[in-house]
């Protein structure tokens, strides 16, 4: 039947390079929805967002860029599927690389300074620590925040 042979020619077209390139989508967008999912929390935390976007920024760096003394270890279901086939890291096509650090240069793109994610955790209720004194509660981040924003600004 057409469907038949459309569903043949589908599977035909299929190579090595569609599975890696699947199995490589499915270790870095599973990084990326522990990322998203921290967003849609009834409360959010920035300190926590500030840790998991470093979180997800080390394991895409560990997992399919390396560094010059490791070696990518490209995350589980990539690595798996290359131990599988008996495939080395030479048979993965480099674009995989440049989509990793793509993704790491858009996401320092986003959050350019996360210090400041970090300073907004003095208004964080959940972050309050009873014996701490109101006098000396969290200055540095309170500096941090006061050089931020208190800059002088003109209009034109």
């Amino acid at each position: 039947s057409k469907t038949e042979k459309v569903a043949q020619s589908l599977l035909d077209s299929i190579d090595q390079t569609f599975y890696i390139t699947t199995n490589f989508l499915a270790d870095i967008l599973g990084n990326l929805k522990r990322l998203t999912l921290s967003f849609q929390l009834e409360h959010i935390s920035l300190t926590e967002i500030k840790l998991q976007i470093a979180t997800v920024i080390q394991m895409i760096n560990e997992s399919f860029i390396g560094t010059e003394n490791f070696s990518p270890t490209w995350g589980y279901h990539l690595r798996t599927y290359l131990q599988t086939n008996d495939l080395a890291s030479e048979d993965i096509p480099d674009f995989i690389q440049q989509f990793a650090i793509a993704t790491i240069e858009n996401l320092n793109r986003r959050f350019p300074n996360r210090k400041i994610l970090n300073a907004f955790s003095i208004f964080d209720p959940q972050n309050l620590l009873e014996k701490e004194s109101l006098l000396d509660y969290r200055n540095d981040e309170i500096y941090i925040l006061a050089n931020y924003y208190g800059k002088e600004k003109t209009s034109k």
